[in-house]
């Protein structure tokens, strides 16, 4: 939701045994309102978030990443902490559909959002559970590695969408995984030569081409502490204690 609703009807939801709410705050004031082309959306929302504190009902964030809100995305996420969201998604907008042809008009350069991103998830670590999902891990310090979800494990994600995948044999996910990363990942260098693309599952095709494939590089140094994990299905992903909820 973008808390946009009577928060009357919210109350009835969580009187009914709604468990939590996920709100899309991509920014506040403002600029909230130029994404989502609504006047007061900005206010309306932090009603809501204000509300929710309140009365302690547990909520959950996802941060859409573009060129309107980059900038403040450090302290959008450090709102939503104060105000007690339990998760905190840091969502980079990926080229679906027509977007594909026009990427470079919301899309960031990843290179750009690199200090953003890694300052963000510096103040989050060790307070609240977070995920930074869709991005190229070897433009990260290996610290945040673990944090990241791409598509080759978007399916695993317990925040996000079953994009059609609801078997319940682990296998049969993993094989619907791989084709739904690999339905986008770049097909070649760098990614093919790169010890991470087992967990990256190779970046987003699109979104490269639209940026040149600047700052992509292979990963070919494993720091020790993840030298027992890279070899295994999910290592770096089961080590995010968001993924075990």
């Amino acid at each position: 939701t973008n808390g946009d609703v009577n928060i009357e009807k919210y109350q009835r939801l969580f009187d009914l045994g709604l468990g939590h709410v996920q709100i899309s705050m991509h920014d506040t004031g403002k600029i909230l309102d130029e994404i989502s082309e609504r006047k007061e959306a900005g206010k309306r929302q932090w009603q809501f978030l204000e509300w929710l504190n309140e009365k302690k009902y547990p909520f959950r964030i996802n941060i859409t990443i573009q060129q309107a809100n980059y900038h403040s995305i450090p302290d959008t996420a450090m709102k939503a902490l104060k105000l007690g969201a339990f998760h905190i998604s840091l969502l980079n907008f990926l080229p679906h559909y027509h977007w594909r042809e026009r990427a470079g008009e919301v899309a960031v350069h990843p290179v750009e959002l690199v200090p953003y991103l890694q300052g963000t998830m510096h103040q989050l670590e060790g307070k609240v559970l977070f995920t930074l999902r869709y991005f190229p891990m070897c433009l990260l310090q290996p610290q945040f590695w673990k944090y990241v979800t791409n598509a080759r494990f978007v399916l695993f994600d317990p925040g996000e969408w079953d994009y059609g995948s609801y078997s319940e044999d682990e296998d049969k996910v993993w094989e619907d995984a791989i084709r739904i990363g690999e339905a986008v990942a770049i097909q070649g260098e760098p990614c093919n030569s790169c010890l991470l693309r087992e967990h990256c599952g190779g970046w987003n095709r699109y979104y490269a081409e639209a940026f040149h494939l600047e700052g992509l590089k292979a990963i070919r140094e494993i720091p020790d502490e993840y030298k027992d994990v890279i070899g295994k299905r999910g290592g770096l992903f089961d080590l995010n204690p968001a993924n075990k909820e």
